[in-house]
């Protein structure tokens, strides 16, 4: 899987006005150059039209190797794909694509410490070609080490040709 759908953010990137709201809350609480603390990072200052698409993945390295753990797994982001991964790790996510593409995802934030919006392309049934945006957003526990990623799909973004991808059913919306 590549990089190719991902863009790291600045502030002259071009984000839909959830995405801005939360990435300019994510800069509000930086200090100094560090990376926001996990413990101020609150879920509940965000908007909430975001929330039940969000999720919150702990960094978990063991023996060199790297897993994340889905801390919080938004309502909404369950619906689209059909389960629920509060409690398990990326590596148990059972599509392939959906597991490359987020480790590479989540890689790419830890090397890089930084905010990304991805626009992971997905091939409808029809065979039209459309993207799923979300953001990921690094958080530390020591000001330089990424500790968690906090993670959201784009609501104004989601359709029910996204709903069909995944097999599940839009009305749960």
């Amino acid at each position: 899987m590549s990089n190719d759908g991902i863009i790291k953010i600045n502030d002259s990137t071009q984000l839909s006005a959830v995405f801005s709201d939360v990435y300019k809350f994510w800069l509000s609480k930086s200090k100094d150059g560090r990376l926001p603390g996990v413990s101020d990072f609150k879920l509940d200052e965000l908007p909430i039209k975001i929330l039940p698409w969000s999720i919150i993945a702990d960094v978990i390295t063991d023996d060199g190797d790297t897993d994340y753990k889905f801390r919080f797994w938004g309502t909404q982001r369950a619906s689209l794909i059909g389960f629920d991964m509060t409690g398990k790790f990326l590596s148990e996510i059972g599509s392939k694509d959906m597991r490359d593409g987020n480790t590479v995802e989540y890689e790419y934030v830890m090397k890089h410490k930084a905010p990304i919006l991805c626009q992971t392309p997905i091939v409808t049934s029809t065979g039209r070609s459309i993207a799923m945006n979300s953001i990921r957003l690094p958080l530390s526990d020591n000001g330089e080490r990424v500790a968690r990623v906090f993670s959201a799909i784009d609501p104004d973004n989601v359709t029910s040709e996204h709903y069909a991808h995944f097999g599940t059913d839009p009305s749960r919306m």
